[in-house]
């Protein structure tokens, strides 16, 4: 095998490794914070998705979800700092 295939064989099992800790780190959580956490981390939906065995669809709409409660809240909060 060369180099470079020698390479992609350890970084193929070194995200493996990542995959099965992370999942092991959240084991506890909700769904919405591990969908949360994994998407910080830099996963992808479709890898949140593979990981969590639920669609990638779900994910982005948990995701989109998330984002707007965030704004939802900071709004709340900007205008509690007004008064």
């Amino acid at each position: 095998m060369t180099e470079k295939g020698e390479q992609d064989k350890v970084l193929s099992r070194l995200d493996q490794i990542a995959r099965v800790l992370a999942l092991g780190l959240l084991r506890d959580l909700p769904s919405k914070q591990r969908i949360e956490l994994l998407s910080t981390a830099g996963f992808t939906p479709s890898e949140i998705a593979r990981l969590l065995g639920i669609t990638a669809t779900n994910v982005r709409v948990t995701m989109y979800n998330i984002r707007q409660a965030k704004l939802k809240k900071k709004a709340i909060h900007a205008r509690r700092s007004r008064r």
